[in-house]
């Protein structure tokens, strides 16, 4: 049995990079990464959404264009530089290649994620800027595109508040859209957490397109935490 690592069919049982493949070196100047990884504008948004990854998460607003192409995505072949931290800041560059993904719909054009980002105490604000030749990725469109997002994050004792806007252009205008979240985590008690989070889509030129969505929870932890 072989690994496919040409085609990358994920619906080969042999696909292997469906999620961060990469090798890099670090040293006194930063870091290199070359391979297949996220990108610090979707993980930016990631890291404000307490229900990431579930079906509560606002992944249907966030870093999506008004026609719903995706750009939260990971890029292959690609390549990423990471500054070492100085007084809070670091900054971020990754570029990624145009690349067919035989099989799939993700058909990766030539892109570029440059941010920068500061950590200073209880705040952390990023700021990104995410541009793409030929149209949004998974999008027909012809094209440039871009995005730019601000995330800020602030934490007081066990509790942490998120927000973020960002917006979109593109040379297909109804592809344009603008949107926010705002998110709340915090510990009520010893083990108990409640979860919250909005997220509002501004009407683009398509005309009633404009969305919204609100998540509330809560999580306990059934073991103690060692």
């Amino acid at each position: 049995m072989g690994l496919d690592f040409v085609g990358r069919h994920k619906a080969s049982e042999n696909f292997l990079v469906s999620r961060d493949t990469y090798v890099g070196v670090q040293g006194p100047w930063g870091s290199f990464s070359l391979g297949r990884q996220n990108t610090p504008y979707k993980v930016a948004t990631a890291k404000l959404d307490p229900f990431n990854h579930t079906l509560a998460d606002a992944d249907s607003i966030m870093g999506r264009t008004a026609s719903g192409k995706d750009i939260n995505h990971r890029f292959n072949n690609s390549l990423g530089y990471v500054s070492n931290e100085k007084d809070g800041f670091t900054w971020k560059l990754y570029l990624g290649v145009e690349d067919d993904v035989a099989g799939t719909s993700e058909n990766q054009k030539e892109a570029l994620n440059l941010s920068a980002h500061y950590a200073k105490g209880a705040h952390k604000v990023d700021l990104l800027i995410y541009g793409e030749q030929g149209g949004y990725t998974l999008s027909s469109a012809e094209g440039e595109a871009m995005a730019i997002k601000i995330a800020w994050r602030y934490s007081i004792e066990k509790h942490r508040f998120g927000l973020a806007v960002e917006t979109f252009r593109s040379d297909v205008e109804v592809n344009q859209r603008d949107a926010g979240m705002f998110s709340y985590r915090g510990e009520i008690s010893k083990g108990h957490r409640l979860l919250a989070q909005v997220a509002v889509a501004l009407e683009s030129e398509r005309g009633q397109d404009k969305a919204h969505q609100w998540s509330v929870g809560w999580s306990h932890d059934l073991l103690p935490k060692v």
